[in-house]
Parts: structure tokens; sequence; C-alpha cells
């Protein structure tokens, strides 16, 4: 399964949303929430309590300064049967 999200502001809101972000998240640069579940990448050396603990102060940021969530997701073997015998349409796509 691959999932996809964005979120939909305005201007004013995503420079608050990214100050106040960035500030919240030191010293992580770079939030992925499957580097922070893994304790991997900058997460590295970190305990779940402590990943909890962020994501409990980040988190909440994302609803009071966004307007919207978009989200989607396939099953990769839906999406590998949807390009099989369109090898441009595969090479244009590339992989999840």
């Amino acid at each position: 399964m691959v999932t996809v999200a964005a979120y939909l502001s305005r201007p004013r809101q995503w420079v608050a949303f990214t100050k106040e972000w960035q500030r919240t998240i030191r010293p992580i640069k770079c939030y992925h929430a499957a580097d922070a579940a893994a304790c991997h990448g900058e997460f590295e050396g970190w305990t779940p309590a402590q990943v909890a603990d962020l994501a409990k102060r980040a988190l909440p940021i994302i609803p009071r300064r966004t307007e919207m969530g978009i989200a989607i997701g396939i099953q990769m073997e839906h999406f590998e049967e949807a390009l099989k015998g369109r090898p441009i349409l595969r090479k244009q796509i590339g992989t999840p």
C-alpha cells in the first residue's frame, strides 16, 4: 500500500505553519513519519516515547494552520496491474 497526502492552505498560513513546525520539531529538519516510527534517519537513537512526545506537540499544528487535507492510497498490486503493458506511462510515473 502506498499513500500520498497533502494539505492545502493560504500563503500567510503556510508561513505561520512553517515557522511553528520548524520550531516545534527541532532538532529534526525534515519529519518523515516512517523514519520516526522506525527510529531511523534523523530519529536514530530516539526512543518510541520521545517520538510520541514530538508527534503530540507537532501534529496539532496541522489542523491549526491548514484548510484542507487530501489523501489517496493504492495497493501496489493494483498499481502494477494498471501499468502492465504501458511501458511509456510506467517510465513517466516511475514507482511510488
